[in-house]
């Protein structure tokens, strides 16, 4: 895998060091420290990391001073862990949490989506075609289906690749979002191959 140049590392990590100490806090706070072994971060802590990452690096046509992000009303266990960490995070702005409703266009900046079939996530995309919406979702069938960016979870959702993902660079082009090429460089290198 090639390196990236010294400056843009320390860009990165300087505008992820926010989120990075709120999520930690969490972390700590929550007992979820306690599941991550050798002293890695647990998978939800890394899913959470890079969900609100992939948010940290993305710019809306009209400046948001409250970002409204829609979680699914059933919790997994990721979606749990990045509605508790919500208000941990430093984005810049407020954040505010709410269940995904049956239209998200118009009420939601962004939009998370369990694992699902592909004519599942396709149905559910296709309200939002065109929408400032950015769509992030679990397994590689989202990006498939249209999705912005999936989360890389390996089968069953299982968490061995937690934090990994990979973006549908086709879906983000066509999106009114702006979305920071580092982030799009990262997922080439972040998928692992897996589409």
């Amino acid at each position: 895998m090639p390196q990236q140049p010294k400056n843009t590392t320390k860009k990165v990590s300087r505008r992820l060091l926010p989120v990075l100490c709120g999520l930690m806090a969490f972390a700590l706070s929550s007992g979820a420290a306690r599941a991550a072994q050798g002293g890695a971060a647990s998978p939800e802590l890394r899913v959470a990391y890079t969900v609100w990452g992939i948010i940290s690096y993305t710019q809306w046509p009209e400046a948001k001073a409250t970002l409204r992000v829609c979680l699914p009303g059933g919790d997994n266990r990721y979606v749990s862990f990045i509605r508790k960490s919500a208000d941990k995070v430093n984005l810049g702005r407020k954040i505010v949490v709410r269940t995904t409703p049956a239209d998200p266009t118009g009420t939601c900046d962004v939009v998370y989506f369990p694992a699902m079939s592909i004519g599942e996530a396709g149905h559910a995309l296709r309200p939002l075609g065109g929408a400032p919406v950015l769509t992030i979702g679990e397994g590689g069938t989202f990006c498939s289906a249209g999705g912005m960016f999936c989360l890389m979870l390996g089968d069953g959702g299982e968490a061995e690749n937690a934090g990994r993902f990979a973006a549908n660079l086709d879906a983000t082009s066509r999106s009114p979002l702006r979305i920071d090429p580092q982030v799009l460089r990262l997922s080439k290198h972040n998928a692992g191959g897996k589409k």
